[in-house]
């Protein structure tokens, strides 16, 4: 895939994600705030929408195939990544919005800190 456009990941305000003590409760870590070597979970990504960046934009949240990831929480899906801080992150499949209330049909991937699309 030839992306067309491109932006950098720390430009969408990313913050990795952790489950906390309350199951199926998701705690927000910001990713400029929190260093690459911080031995805090990270069992997932939320980012703001990198094409619905309006007032009327919505947030994308991805959680990672590791195993401290409850098998029933939500959103479905798994994404395996690579690299710390989100300055270095890339995710090796396809990332996509599940945004269906605002018709938001994003697709991209997210390749050393850049978030790419067609």
């Amino acid at each position: 895939m030839t992306p067309t456009h491109k932006i950098a990941l720390g430009d969408l305000d990313p913050s990795f994600l952790e489950f906390g003590n309350q199951p199926g409760v998701l705690r927000c870590h910001s990713g400029i705030r929190v260093p690459g070597n911080d031995p805090r979970p990270r069992q997932g990504l939320h980012f703001v929408c990198p094409v619905c960046t309006n007032s009327d934009s919505h947030g994308i949240i991805l959680l990672f195939d590791d195993p401290s990831v409850p098998p029933k929480a939500q959103p479905r899906g798994r994404w395996t990544y690579n690299g710390r801080p989100l300055s270095q992150l890339t995710l090796t499949e396809k990332v996509y919005s599940r945004e269906t209330e605002k018709k938001c049909n994003w697709e991209g991937f997210i390749i050393d800190g850049q978030v790419t699309w067609k």
